[in-house]
């Protein structure tokens, strides 16, 4: 940066702005008096190419670049490298065990990764195969906060298969996911209303206090996963 810019054999530089326009060949003194005109910095870019590339800007902005840069590729790779989740539903499957799928799904698509629903028909429980289909439609719609279908339902052999893709993040609120903010404003929206209702200050305060119920920020219990699919 600066003087410990080193200019090509001939002594030039290659010169663009800080919008990397290019400014074109000019000596090492030439680009420096640039800089220094616009109160930047020169900085090397390709010290390798004939002449060296350099560019006008300040330094602290340049670094700002390159980390907003970074930070956008580290979230490509990261969104790129997904994992498929497979889990597995019976048509017997009772309501608790069913809701602890539900979970597991949502859980693996809000870390983005793809799930794989498998619904197993044996022996006489071929004989309900829409029953089935229609426990993988209320799957979908179940995680529709998390993620959506890639494609549509589809029965292989005795089993209905269905992908799903998690969402963006800010489709996922749209999709319904409240915010911390929007719960903490409908609280208090809530104590406003008890108050004009004439509820007095003994119910408001109960929304305030340490007993406050708060039910819709419930915390379920995490199933640790294992290796390979999950079954209910």
């Amino acid at each position: 940066m600066n003087d410990d810019v080193r200019p090509g054999a001939d002594g030039t530089v290659r010169v663009v702005s800080d919008t990397k326009e290019p400014l074109g060949v000019m000596t090492l003194d030439e680009a420096l008096d640039r800089a220094e005109e616009l109160g930047v910095d020169l900085v090397s870019i390709n010290p390798q190419a004939d002449p060296p590339l350099c560019r006008l800007i300040e330094w602290s902005k340049l670094k700002f670049e390159k980390e907003k840069a970074e930070k956008a590729a580290s979230v490509a790779r990261r969104e790129a490298k997904q994992d498929l989740k497979e889990l597995k539903l019976r048509p017997s499957t009772d309501v608790h065990d069913y809701a602890v799928v539900v979970r597991k799904a949502t859980k693996f698509l809000e870390g983005n990764d793809r799930v794989k629903l498998v619904v197993q028909m044996r022996g006489r429980e071929q004989q309900f195969k829409e029953a089935a289909g229609e426990l993988v439609a209320r799957f979908a719609q179940d995680v529709a906060s998390a993620g959506d279908p890639e494609g549509t339902p589809r029965l292989v052999g005795n089993r209905w298969e269905l992908h799903v893709a998690p969402l963006k993040g800010a489709a996922r609120r749209s999709k319904g996911e409240k915010t911390g903010r929007e719960l903490r404003r409908e609280r208090k929206e809530a104590k406003a209303a008890l108050l004009a209702a004439g509820a007095g200050t003994g119910a408001g305060e109960e929304l305030d206090g340490e007993g406050a119920d708060d039910s819709t920020l419930e915390d379920y219990d995490v199933i640790e996963e294992g290796e390979g699919a999950v079954e209910a």
